[in-house]
């Protein structure tokens, strides 16, 4: 709390000995424009610079960790570089940063970032952000994590991305293209629906599909991973896709899967599935086998 509120300070730099700001430190600073921080700097908590609203940017230094809300409602940022040694971005930490467009991870292949794991909601209804590309450390994408980024065209998961957060990618209504981790497991829920996508291709690591998904994605060709297990509830309902060919590794077809997919007209069902839910190709007027 060293400086909340302090609604006159338009600048600050830190000294070099400064190895963590606490929580809410500059909370509320509401015509901070600039703040550089220290190579020093290790850790960034909780709301530090949660509604700076004219904080236009911000240096990070050498941060290990983001805290929760850290920048959530800096309304006035534009672009956001990470050093390689940030292992953690926490939720909420970037939520509605409405003009922030460019988002860069210092990453190379003699030191690569450390960056593992992303937050829920940690950059949500960022509106602005055009262009994606995780560090293969990374693990794990938090519920929501890319959540309406509206301008949102193309996304790079990495090479390490085991789980994709529920809605990561919901309403992203302009992404196009999205290359998908070697080793992905687990789509989670509504995970890109309203999406752009025209093409799916999954890797050959992915066990599950949660439900919705690929909802109302104008998929034309998907290919499915031998070890796929499941696909949940209306996971590609309305999708464009004329054929499917389902693996022998899928044991179970969720409620509407494929409903609604209008032109679908071959569905090939491999010899592993042992439950077909309810309505899985309703309305598919045009499937004769």
């Amino acid at each position: 709390l060293a400086f909340k509120n302090c609604e006159k300070m338009t600048a600050a730099t830190l000294g070099n000995s400064i190895i963590a700001l606490g929580d809410s430190t500059f909370l509320g600073c509401r015509v901070l424009e600039k703040i550089v921080l220290p190579a020093s700097l290790q850790k960034v908590g909780v709301r530090v610079f949660n509604g700076c609203a004219a904080l236009i940017s911000a240096d990070l230094g050498q941060i290990t960790s983001v805290g929760d809300n850290a920048l959530n409602g800096c309304i006035a940022l534009t672009s956001i570089a990470f050093p390689k040694s940030l292992a953690s971005i926490g939720e909420y930490a970037f939520y509605g940063c409405t003009e922030l467009a460019s988002v860069t991870f210092e990453n190379e292949s003699s030191a690569p970032s450390a960056l593992t794991t992303i937050g829920d909601y940690a950059f949500a209804e960022c509106a602005k952000i055009s262009t994606l590309a995780l560090p293969d450390k990374v693990t794990t994408l938090g519920k929501y994590a890319f959540n309406k980024c509206e301008a949102l065209t193309f996304v790079s998961l990495g090479e390490g991305l085991v789980s994709i957060g529920d809605n990561a990618f919901a309403d992203c209504k302009k992404l196009a293209t999205v290359t998908f981790s070697k080793s992905l497991e687990t789509i989670g829920e509504r995970a890109f629906s309203n999406a752009l996508l025209s093409s799916l291709v999954l890797p050959s690591t992915t066990k599950s599909i949660g439900d919705w998904a690929f909802y109302s994605c104008p998929l034309v060709t998907i290919e499915f991973n031998e070890g796929l297990q499941s696909i949940g509830s209306r996971t590609f309902y309305g999708v464009a896709v004329e054929s499917v060919n389902i693996p022998n590794s899928v044991t179970s077809l969720g409620s509407y899967a494929f409903s609604g997919c209008k032109k679908l007209t071959s569905a090939i069902l491999g010899t592993g599935i042992t439950k077909i839910e309810d309505y899985t190709f309703n309305t598919c007027a045009l499937l004769s086998h």
